[in-house]
């Protein structure tokens, strides 16, 4: 007998979560680093489009082309399992992945994702090209309208999950950025001054803290990814268009630019 389908929904749901934690066992910005680059392999990152957003995609009409590519009766045997389970199926063996990989590529599911009911599930590979990875801290700029706030008790609030960072405007305000301590975003310090325009915030604050210096496709800028707690070193500098004013021994100074501002606060 078949598993019945409520008891293989909850199976899956629990295998995706311990497949999550097992992945996620290193530091917080090692998780980060690793899911922004994402798996190395075509192959692989089809399988992590499988496992996160199978409901959102035509697997239907991707596993019946996949019946033609298989190399055995047992592997077309399995893929027909998958198709009349509703592709629920508690995972894709090699021979499975193969034939799948064989037509149908990770970045052609994509735009199906971007225009499905759950696009926040795309995984932030998807969405992130990765310049550099600065393991030590260095000075970042975030634009924000809590400024203070962020001075008094540093970042607070983010993304919890380093898995979905690529679209974090589809999350409500209430369900991840006043409860999770997690990731978010700044300007790296030598690209900061050409997006003091940029609509993220009326005031500016820098700090220091390791970070992944990417490229985010559809925001189209490079962005400074972070993990929340480990940003240190907070000063509110001013608003975000007029950088940039901090106080030098009981005096305010101004500073045309941050990265002006950033030389003043290392000789403090």
């Amino acid at each position: 007998m078949g598993t019945p389908r409520v008891g293989r929904r909850l199976f899956l749901i629990m295998f995706r979560a311990q497949r999550v934690a097992t992945r996620h066992t290193a530091s917080p910005f090692s998780n980060l680093v690793h899911a922004l680059k994402g798996p190395s392999d075509d192959t692989e990152k089809l399988r992590d489009l499988l496992w996160c957003c199978w409901h959102s995609l035509p697997m239907e009409r991707i596993l019946s082309e996949a019946i033609g590519q298989a190399s055995d009766d047992k592997t077309r045997a399995a893929i027909q399992t998958l198709i009349d389970d509703g592709h629920e199926g508690e995972g894709f063996p090699p021979a499975v992945m193969a034939a799948l990989a064989s037509v149908t590529h990770a970045d052609d599911l994509i735009p199906d994702l971007m225009g499905g009911p759950f696009p926040e599930e795309i995984p932030s590979w998807a969405f992130f090209d990765v310049g550099r990875v600065h393991t030590s801290p260095d000075w970042l700029v975030h634009l924000t309208n809590d400024p203070y706030e962020i001075e008094r008790n540093g970042f607070q609030f983010g993304v919890s999950s380093p898995d979905r960072l690529g679209l974090t405007t589809y999350y409500k305000r209430e369900s991840y950025e006043r409860t999770n301590t997690g990731y978010a975003f700044a300007f790296p310090l030598n690209r900061a001054d050409r997006y003091r325009g940029a609509s993220y915030g009326e005031y500016a604050v820098m700090f220091k803290a390791p970070y992944v210096e990417a490229w985010h496709s559809g925001d189209e800028e490079w962005q400074a990814v972070f993990y929340g707690p480990d940003a240190k070193d907070i000063h509110v500098v001013g608003t975000a268009r007029f950088c940039c004013e901090i106080e030098i021994e009981g005096e305010d100074v101004e500073f045309d630019s941050f990265v002006e501002t950033a030389r003043a606060l290392d000789k403090l």
